[in-house]
């Protein structure tokens, strides 16, 4: 880096402090090879050191990192501001009172309780952690009504509905409400998309309904109410992926008509503006070296495909973030923060937080 004795030395008491409280918690890091291990090597990637010195100030200063403290409070606001109040709204109703006394009501905790149990939560990802939305409802929430995806098969449906059943002792309960959580939405396509020249939408949607219509034809019931409302939540999202998501959703209900959701509602614990991704204007001598130490062989076909780019330079649908997520990197950010090149590339791309790939 060419740090005199007296930089170096504040340098490294900067580095000491954020991986010990940030970085190395890193969850692909494994022991003897955490964050400066992997700044050393992402650095060494670099030909010259006012190179080198780019990419760190890039580091320090742009770098967004959300780690398991953030996570878990996103978490707390899902639950919190966009689970509670809805539940309350609905067991409200159910008693014909206004939300707010719902609590001094002799009967409102318990009827809150009820309606609880009769919404349903999946999560889209692995990045949903179901595991801290439990945990923040404080044991509200039974394992029966918690589920870490959503394509299931008939069986599990019918499961589902016969511990709701015991539960609410009602031999014809079925879920009000359904919540799938995921953890961030960069670009909104993966919930749904319809590729160039497709005829059939495609995402995370499609796959949730066509595995309710194959309860529905299996089980010759629908696990759902009438009149039922998904949610879909994320507990963080960048301001593009908030409108990106809302339109496609309205563009896929008036194309499919009868063969959709009746009602769905979006909503997120935090949004991204504008000012996080990564431009010619704000950071142009990051993205020259974004573009200069790329190694096209990192691409799959079938994101490009998806997302209608031509490379993945700045990350999937060319989001260009510098975002990095505990528990792993999302590929919409810039690929030289997270993609890995393997055998003899001509350029070697070295990850400072590797991405753990979900589909290989």
């Amino acid at each position: 880096m060419d740090w005199s004795d007296d930089h170096a030395r504040t340098e490294y008491q900067w580095l000491r402090l954020m991986s010990r409280f940030k970085y190395d918690g890193y969850r692909d890091f494994v022991a003897g090879v955490q964050f400066l291990e992997s700044l050393i090597t992402w650095l060494t990637q670099f030909e010259t050191s006012d190179e080198r010195q780019i990419a760190y100030e890039f580091l320090k200063k742009r770098l967004v990192y959300v780690g398991p403290a953030e996570l878990s409070k996103l978490v707390d606001l899902c639950y919190f501001e966009r689970i509670r109040p809805t539940v309350a709204k609905m067991a409200a109703n159910d008693l014909g009172i206004e939300r707010f006394r719902l609590w001094s009501h002799p009967g409102g905790t318990e009827r809150f309780a009820h309606c609880l149990r009769q919404v349903l939560f999946m999560g889209l990802s692995d990045g949903a952690r179901t595991d801290l939305l439990r945990y923040a409802a404080k044991g509200a929430l039974t394992n029966e009504q918690v589920v870490g995806f959503t394509q299931i098969d008939p069986d599990k449906w019918q499961d589902l509905l016969d511990d709701l059943r015991k539960d609410t002792e009602n031999c014809d309960a079925r879920f009000r409400c359904l919540f799938v959580i995921d953890d961030f939405t960069a670009s909104g396509t993966s919930l749904l998309r319809k590729p160039p020249r497709a005829e059939e939408w495609k995402g995370k949607l499609i796959r949730l309904w066509n595995s309710l219509e194959r309860a529905r034809q299996e089980l010759d019931i629908y696990p759902m109410e009438e009149n039922w409302t998904l949610y879909v939540h994320h507990y963080l999202a960048t301001e593009h992926a908030k409108h990106t998501a809302i339109e496609r959703e309205e563009h896929a209900a008036s194309e499919r008509g009868n063969c959709w959701f009746g009602d769905v509602e979006f909503s997120f614990s935090a949004v991204f503006d504008s000012s996080i991704k990564i431009t010619s204007e704000t950071d142009p001598q990051f993205l020259a070296l974004a573009e200069k130490y790329y190694d096209p062989n990192i691409e799959s076909e079938k994101h490009l495909n998806e997302c209608g780019i031509d490379n993945l330079k700045r990350g999937y649908a060319a989001c260009s973030l510098p975002l990095v997520l505990e528990h792993n990197t999302p590929n919409n950010s810039l690929a030289l923060l997270w993609a890995e090149s393997s055998g003899e590339a001509e350029i070697a791309m070295r990850p400072l937080f590797r991405r753990h790939q979900r589909h290989n």
